[in-house]
């Protein structure tokens, strides 16, 4: 769902489907699912906000790319994630 965040509207909305016969791209299905989604949105001054299920190296840099900012938590274990990331060790207080 692509929402605006300052009124919670829903702009653009897909069912997800499991395993979908049509590829996009020859990326991920999370990743086609978002570009398709933002589509019509980049270069506005936007910035994409998206759980780890979606988040990924590659469609950040690729939204950036757009001139579109996106940031989101991230599966530490994700394919292209930095070594640096997958190495970090997180303090509690």
């Amino acid at each position: 769902m692509l929402c605006d965040a300052e009124n919670a509207y829903c702009l653009k909305f897909k069912l997800y489907e499991e395993r979908s016969s049509v590829r996009l791209s020859e990326n991920c299905a999370t990743y086609d699912r978002v570009m398709d989604l933002l589509r019509n949105y980049y270069e506005k001054g936007h910035i994409l906000f998206c759980y780890n299920y979606y988040s990924s190296p590659r469609l950040f840099m690729d939204v950036w790319i757009l001139g579109t900012g996106a940031t989101g938590t991230v599966r530490q274990y994700r394919k292209g994630i930095p070594k640096i990331i997958k190495d970090c060790k997180l303090s509690t207080p």
